[in-house]
């Protein structure tokens, strides 16, 4: 048992570092910053696949605050922070409703409520050049979020199907 914790430990760990690296290449992307910031997001779902709700609220704890105390970019590291680190250990809870349309619901309440924090934080920066009327700006945010959600979830089940079962057997070198 002990030798199982110290393993999930140091996979969070290094979960946690992958997201702090991929953000830091964000940084340095100034055209694709916002899909590297939620790539990182992955690693932060690979953790609740690994080890459930608590793994992967460690995992977005750690690279969350250490992106926000050494990125050069701050933007990218805050939606990570509200966002995008945090949606996947909300989606894990969330889908175990086990009802479609509840799970829908709750969904689309946490992204827009994760989605309003970040636009309080960083707006300027994600709205920065685009004219567009708040409500039409909310409704494409909405349908990008649905299909990030799908996406998310065939990445997460790739996961679950082919990297989990090699990490239980002790063949990641």
């Amino acid at each position: 048992m002990n030798r199982q914790r110290t393993r999930l430990t140091a996979l969070c760990a290094m979960l946690a570092a992958a997201s702090v690296v991929i953000l830091l290449l964000a940084c340095g992307v100034p055209s694709g910053w916002l899909g590297m910031t939620a790539a990182a997001g992955l690693c932060t779902g690979a953790a609740c696949c690994a080890g459930g709700i608590p793994a992967g609220l460690g995992t977005w704890a750690v690279s969350g605050l250490l992106s926000v105390l050494l990125l050069p970019r701050k933007e990218a590291a805050l939606l990570y922070a509200v966002l995008f680190g945090l949606y996947p250990v909300l989606k894990a809870k969330i889908e175990s409703l086990r009802s479609l349309w509840q799970e829908w619901l709750w969904k689309l309440a946490a992204g827009n409520a994760l989605m309003a924090g970040a636009f309080l934080l960083v707006g300027e920066t994600l709205t920065e050049g685009v004219s567009l009327p708040l409500p039409v700006l909310w409704a494409g945010a909405n349908g990008v979020f649905v299909c990030y959600d799908y996406a998310f979830s065939r990445v997460m089940t790739l996961v679950q199907n082919r990297l989990m079962p090699l990490l239980r057997k002790n063949r990641i070198p």
